[in-house]
């Protein structure tokens, strides 16, 4: 009877579903995730599933974390810790139809 239910799918390990995104931060790193309401790659950019283990760890070894984590190492390198770069301010020009 149990190998039908597992069969079916109707089994599953609850402890799983009681992972926090903390949890798997702290697994993996912080210098590659961080905890918003999601488990979020900092590398890639993107939410990552944080529930199954396997799901994280087939993320970080996939070939577009990979590139994105050289890139991100190579300008790591060429930052040579000074000054941010500027940034441009728009200014907006009133108009008196719409004052905002």
């Amino acid at each position: 009877m149990t190998s039908e239910l597992v069969a079916m799918g109707k089994l599953r390990n609850k402890t799983s579903v009681k992972v926090t995104p903390a949890q798997r931060v702290a697994e993996f790193g912080k210098e590659k995730f961080c905890m918003e309401e999601l488990l979020w790659c900092k590398i890639c950019e993107v939410p990552v599933d944080h529930v199954r283990r396997q799901t994280t760890a087939d993320h970080v070894v996939s070939k577009k974390h990979k590139t994105r984590l050289g890139q991100h190492e190579a300008s790591d390198a060429d930052c040579d810790g000074g000054p941010p770069p500027k940034r441009q301010s728009t200014l907006k020009k009133r108009n008196k139809k719409h004052p905002y």
